[in-house]
């Protein structure tokens, strides 16, 4: 008997990008699935080319934007009651390989997630993920760990960009955690799946292509990814061995006062990050 499989899509303002992804998902060679859009009340035309072009997606509007997290949890649930075996989270500004599903599914399981390559260009020549570490020392994540690796591997981190996994491992590990609203989401249940003695697996044979997967650093970006980091390890702290201390005095030295090119027109936003974590503020920054 095939497994159903939900492919969960979280939509803000991805008019861009919704019709050539959903289009490479309709051109699966795995067959017995369904698309399950979840749309954190988009601004623009996204929805209505939902709407009128794609009557096979199931959509699922909320009138309020609470995040990524948020909004996965929100399909995941509605995919765990309606009977899917499993759930493949998938951004939106993607495409995919036509054999995606089938792939994958050949080497996940009630214990086993999976994830595929990711590049950021159609010529697969730049990687975005292949193969992820998590450091435990800096509770930092490595996407392209495996990065010349072409053969499958177990590896530490997945990428919320694209992965397979089970119901069972859901009902295991629970929920994405909504404090995070935005990035580091998937650091920390990759944790707990590994925590919970989930198996996560890279299979280079099948391959998403990620648009923005070098669009550059932005300013929303490094203050998520600074709060959300100290988030994490605070919540983690038993596991990660860097004290947070530590952590805020070397972003504070390597972001801030001797910050690079790169890092130097987004200093601001590193210590809103800091300063917002120390608040206990993780909601999400409206003028960002």
């Amino acid at each position: 008997m095939e497994c159903k499989v939900a492919v969960l899509l979280v939509n803000y303002n991805g008019e861009r990008y919704i019709s050539q992804c959903v289009e490479s998902i309709r051109a699966q060679s795995y067959k017995n699935f369904d698309i399950i859009l979840v749309d954190n009340h988009s601004t623009d035309k996204s929805i209505d080319i939902i709407m009128n072009q794609y009557h096979d997606v199931k959509l699922i509007r909320r009138y309020k934007n609470e995040g990524f997290a948020f909004g996965n949890n929100v399909g995941i649930r509605y995919a765990i009651q309606n009977g899917y075996d499993y759930i493949l989270l998938l951004n939106v500004d993607t495409e995919v390989d036509k054999k995606l599903i089938e792939v994958l599914l050949k080497y996940a399981s009630n214990d086993t997630a999976v994830i595929p390559i990711i590049y950021s260009d159609r010529t697969h020549n730049n990687v975005c993920y292949a193969g992820g570490y998590l450091d435990l020392i800096t509770g930092l994540a490595d996407g392209a760990y495996l990065r010349h690796a072409n053969k499958i591997s177990d590896v530490t981190f997945m990428s919320g960009c694209c992965m397979l996994i089970h119901k069972n491992i859901w009902h295991k590990i629970g929920d994405f955690d909504e404090k995070y609203f935005l990035y580091y989401e998937d650091v920390d249940l990759c944790l707990r799946m590994t925590n919970h003695h989930v198996k996560m697996l890279y299979v280079p044979e099948t391959w998403v292509y990620h648009k923005v997967g070098f669009r550059g650093m932005r300013k929303h970006e490094v203050y998520y990814m600074m709060r959300n980091q100290l988030y994490f390890m605070k919540k983690f702290k038993k596991q990660i061995k860097l004290s947070l201390t530590k952590t805020i005095y070397k972003a504070i030295k390597e972001k801030v006062i001797f910050a690079n090119i790169y890092y130097y027109p987004f200093r601001k936003y590193v210590i809103l990050g800091i300063w917002d974590f120390i608040l206990k503020k993780m909601d999400c920054k409206q003028f960002i």
